[in-house]
């Protein structure tokens, strides 16, 4: 099974005051260099595509320089649309999407994602929430959720490419999709859960650039 590992390092980091994230230095290497040096060690993935706006295309074009199979695509206005345009030049049959902020996997995530995707079209890691959630509206309580049955979805989640294509061509690709799973559940294809890392958290404030630097000190990614 050949696959394509997409790295979304496109936003425009504004829940980070500007900072972009993907490209901070944490224990001497750029944020988004973890999750490729991970990728690189899955012998299954053959190729990494970094997708980048236009404001650290120029860093990228260093670290394609830098690492072997790493190729680059810049983004679009949303989230979707970034990765639809990772998507579209990927080679594998199957394709990982990582979130580039999320630095600290680690090769067996990435093996336990691949191995289900052998039986299933979709494939995304979670963790169980450990928080009580409420939704609130107007500054009261409306409803308490069911912790037990909420989990919080991390990446990289694995799809079969050419189905991801044909729900792209059949859907909107706007801000509602917070990832690429949402379209496979809302066309009723099952979406597999497996195990994730609480570890695995994605850097979005200046508070979590701080603690992944403190993190990344003692952080085996084995």
């Amino acid at each position: 099974m050949d696959v394509s590992a997409i790295i979304v390092a496109a936003g425009k980091s504004t829940r980070a005051n500007g900072v972009d994230k993907n490209f901070v230095k944490i224990n001497g290497k750029f944020v988004v260099e973890f999750s490729i040096g991970v990728f690189l060690k899955v012998d299954e993935i053959k190729e990494i595509i970094l997708v980048l706006n236009d404001d650290n295309f120029e860093k990228g074009k260093n670290l394609a320089n830098k690492y072997k199979n790493l190729s680059l695509i810049k983004g679009g206005e949303t989230r979707a649309v970034s990765v639809k345009n990772g998507v579209e030049i990927a080679k594998g049959e199957r394709v990982l999407v990582h979130d580039g902020a999320r630095p600290f996997i680690n090769r067996e995530l990435v093996v336990r994602i691949l191995e289900n995707l052998k039986n299933f079209d979709c494939v995304i890691p979670a963790v169980p929430v450990r928080h009580t959630i409420k939704e609130v509206e107007n500054g009261f309580v409306k409803k308490t959720f069911d912790r037990t049955k909420l989990f919080e979805v991390q990446t990289p989640e694995g799809f079969r490419k050419d189905l991801l294509i044909q729900l792209y061509k059949n859907s909107i690709l706007d801000d509602s999709i917070f990832d690429e799973s949402i379209l496979f559940e809302r066309a009723n294809i099952p979406v597999k859960v497996v195990d994730g890392l609480y570890e695995n958290f994605k850097i979005t404030t200046p508070l979590d650039i701080f603690l992944a630097e403190i993190f990344s000190r003692t952080w085996k990614q084995e």
